[in-house]
């Protein structure tokens, strides 16, 4: 016995996209779907190579170059999660769903709320591979340390986006196109669609869309969307947290090793992926940690903006914030595949299986059906794995 190609299920599946609530992810399309890494299998690390920043010298024209062999640096990707949703019908409840003449609409919806859960999945990794990975953090307006304010909630001010683009700018990072993504929490979409009237005018704007459709676009070289599950995080870390360098630092360096039990304000809570602080008064470089160790923050390249003395307070800063991402596309990878699938005979009661394209990001789920006694159960399946690839474009705009 064969198994099925389900080709005739998928047409259902877009009626339901049109009636199920499907909240918007635009997280997904921004980042980078690297399909030469799917067949990994799920919990396989996979490593990579970055290039180190190069050197320079000067030019002798007396003598061949004599150049020094480079030491790569690396990354790590893996396939980390694959989940599934789905439904299951009896023979009975089937009969009874057509004699009423709802089947075909209901199963849509099923279907289609199947898809809006791993979507939302996929979606919130992310956004919290994103908000965990950046190399530096800025406020909002003229205040680039604050969390808790919402961005663009002040009339005609644009700041924000130049906010953006400086640290970009600053790093070197990628522009032209769309190379350059600001994806916004659903507070910042609302604050540019109530009080940034300047983008309506389509005089000004070069566009009317945002009028027309509510569809931003793109804004001083930032191509923005928006995804709803950039949501509100916390860090433990206190305004009482205030340990001291332990040395001087230079500009570039992504070690910072601190000094906990300063006699004045001994640090109590332990410092995570994702908690940012400026050191000293230079509030206008916030860096967030990328991993902390003993008594040793790690921070993503390109490292410290500016040289810092010894004895230097680092001030974590506290609170709850809601995220907003901007970032170039290979900032941010995924890799999301089909779940493998050991045995597909009746030993397995696997009797079809179809792929199934979303229309609303490029994600490819598996639509499998599996005979289980006398009745049917349809599931919808994907496994991925998200990582941070190149933290140098990748930056958290506090909310």
């Amino acid at each position: 016995m064969g198994v099925n190609t389900l080709t005739a299920l998928v047409p259902s599946f877009y009626v339901g996209l049109n009636q199920v609530a499907q909240e918007q992810t635009d997280l997904i399309d921004a980042v980078n779907m690297n399909a030469k890494l799917e067949g990994a299998y799920v919990g396989q690390v996979i490593t990579y190579p970055i290039a180190p920043v190069a050197t320079t010298d000067n030019v002798d024209p007396a003598s061949v170059p004599s150049f020094s062999g480079q030491t790569a640096g690396s990354g790590t990707l893996s396939i980390s999660k694959a989940k599934n949703a789905g439904i299951v019908y009896n023979g009975d409840e089937i009969r009874q769903l057509q004699l009423t003449g709802i089947y075909s609409n209901y199963y849509a919806d099923q279907m289609a709320q199947a898809v809006r859960a791993l979507r939302k999945l996929v979606s919130a990794d992310i956004a919290a591979a994103g908000v965990a990975g950046a190399c530096r953090a800025i406020g909002t307006g003229t205040d680039s340390i604050t969390a808790g304010t919402t961005p663009f909630e002040t009339a005609g001010d644009l700041t924000d986006f130049a906010a953006c683009n400086r640290m970009f700018n600053q790093n070197g990072s990628p522009a032209g196109g769309l190379a350059r993504r600001l994806i916004l929490n659903n507070d910042s979409v609302y604050n540019i669609q109530g009080k940034q009237s300047v983008l309506f005018k389509a005089n000004e704007a070069g566009t009317d869309k945002l009028l027309r459709t509510g569809e931003i676009g793109t804004v001083s070289g930032l191509a923005v969307g928006l995804d709803e599950m950039l949501v509100p995080v916390t860090t433990t870390m206190d305004a009482n947290d205030l340990p001291i360098l332990t040395g001087a630092l230079v500009v570039g360096a992504t070690a910072i090793v601190l000094t906990v039990n300063s006699c004045s304000s001994p640090m109590t809570h332990t410092p995570v992926a994702g908690d940012r602080f400026y050191i000293g008064s230079d509030k206008q470089f916030v860096y967030v940690v990328k991993s902390y160790t003993a008594t040793t923050i790690t921070i993503s390249e390109p490292g410290l903006m500016a040289g810092e003395l010894i004895n230097a307070v680092v001030h974590f800063i506290p609170g709850t914030m809601t995220p907003n991402l901007f970032f170039t596309r290979d900032a941010i990878t995924l890799i999301a595949r089909q779940p493998l699938i050991a045995f597909e005979g009746v030993q397995g009661q696997l009797i079809g299986k179809q792929t199934m394209p979303d229309p609303r990001c490029g994600l490819i789920y598996q639509l499998l059906m599996w005979q289980t006694g006398r009745s049917i159960q349809i599931e919808v399946a994907l496994a991925w794995g998200v990582g941070v690839t190149n933290a140098h474009n990748l930056g958290v705009l506090m909310g």
